[in-house]
C-alpha cells in the first residue's frame, strides 16, 4: 500500500509528472506502473523524491495543527489527507487532493499546471524584466488583494506603460513578519518591456499608493523558465496561526495569478478550435483573424 503516500495523482505518475525530475528507477516502466497502481514499493522512489514527500508531509502536518487550533477542523482534516488517501472513480484510483491554499503538495500542483499552461508564452518574451511593487504594511489582509491588483491595472492603464509594456504575468504575495505583527503585500510580474525605468514606476507607484518601493531588473533569456516558477510560489510561506487564519479569511480561493497583454495570446492555445498545437495563434488552423 505504499501508493497511497505518493503526492501525485496516478494519472499525473504517468506522465512522471513532480518536482524533482527522475523519481522512478530506470528499472521500473511505465507499463508495469499502468498494468498495477498499487504495486509501486519504496524502491521505485529516489532518495531525493522520498526528502521531497518528507519536507511535505512536515509541513502539512504543522499546517493541520494550526488549523485545528483555529478551529478549522474541516480544512485540517482535509490537509491530512491529502496525497495519503485514494479514491476510486469509475474503478480508476486518485491520489486525494485536498485544494487548500497553503498545502504544501497542493502548491506544487498548482505551480505544475499554471507552467503547462503559460509556460510557452513566458519563453517567448522578447525584452524580460522583473518587476516588484509593495505596499505598505499591513495588520490584515481584507481588501489587500483586489486594491494591489486594481491599482497595479491603474498603472498599466498609463500610456507611458502601454506604449513600453507589450503584456506578461503577475503573481500577488503576502509574506508575513511575526516579530512586526505585519504583512507584507507585494506583486511580482514577468513583463515584456522596453524604456520602463525604476524612477517612473516608483513615482507613478506611489501616487496611487503612497508606496515608493520598487524593483525592476532585467532577466537573462536562460533565466526566465526560473524567474516564471519562483513567480507562482504560494501566497504565503508563513504557518504562524495569525498568517494562516488571515489568509483563509481574506484570501480564500482568490487568483493570485493573472496574465496580461499580448502574452495572452503567446500561450499556444486557438480560443477557437482550443488546440495546443497552434502556437502561431491561427496561422496553421486558419483562425489569425479573432486574434486581432
Amino acid at each position: 500500500m505504499n501508493a497511497l503516500t505518493l503526492p501525485t495523482p496516478f494519472e499525473e505518475i504517468l506522465s512522471n509528472d513532480d518536482p524533482q525530475a527522475h523519481w522512478l528507477s530506470p528499472s521500473r516502466t511505465v507499463h508495469n506502473i499502468s498494468r498495477h497502481p498499487y504495486d509501486i514499493t519504496a524502491s521505485d522512489i529516489s532518495p531525493s523524491y522520498q526528502a521531497w514527500l518528507d519536507k511535505g508531509g512536515r509541513e502539512n502536518k504543522r499546517l493541520a495543527r494550526t488549523l485545528r487550533r483555529l478551529g478549522r477542523h474541516e480544512q485540517a482534516d482535509r490537509v491530512d489527507f491529502c496525497r495519503t488517501t485514494c479514491k476510486h472513480l469509475n474503478g480508476t484510483p486518485f491520489i486525494f487532493s485536498c485544494h487548500q491554499p497553503l498545502c504544501f503538495f497542493c502548491s506544487h500542483q498548482r505551480k505544475r499546471r499554471l507552467d503547462d499552461r503559460w509556460g510557452v508564452a513566458a519563453a517567448s518574451i522578447i525584452h524580460p524584466q522583473f518587476l516588484t511593487l509593495t505596499l505598505r504594511g499591513r495588520r490584515h489582509l481584507a481588501g489587500v488583494r483586489s486594491d494591489l491588483a486594481a491599482n497595479f491595472r491603474r498603472m498599466r492603464r498609463l500610456q507611458h506603460f502601454q506604449e513600453r509594456c507589450a503584456g506578461g504575468f503577475y503573481c500577488l504575495e503576502f509574506s508575513y513578519s511575526r516579530k512586526r505583527d505585519l504583512f507584507h503585500p507585494h506583486l511580482h510580474a514577468l513583463i515584456d518591456a522596453d524604456g520602463l525605468t525604476s524612477s517612473w514606476l516608483s513615482r507613478s507607484w506611489k501616487g496611487y499608493t503612497s508606496a515608493y518601493v520598487v524593483d525592476l531588473r532585467t532577466v537573462p533569456k536562460d533565466e526566465i523558465k526560473r524567474t516564471f516558477l519562483y513567480m507562482l510560489k504560494g501566497p504565503c510561506s508563513s504557518l504562524e496561526p495569525r498568517a494562516v487564519s488571515e489568509v483563509y479569511s481574506s484570501l480564500g480561493g482568490a487568483p493570485l495569478f493573472q496574465a496580461f497583454g499580448i502574452v495572452t495570446r503567446r500561450h499556444g492555445l486557438c480560443s477557437v478550435c482550443r488546440d495546443k498545437s497552434q502556437i502561431g495563434f491561427g496561422e496553421t488552423c486558419g483562425h489569425a483573424r479573432h486574434w486581432k
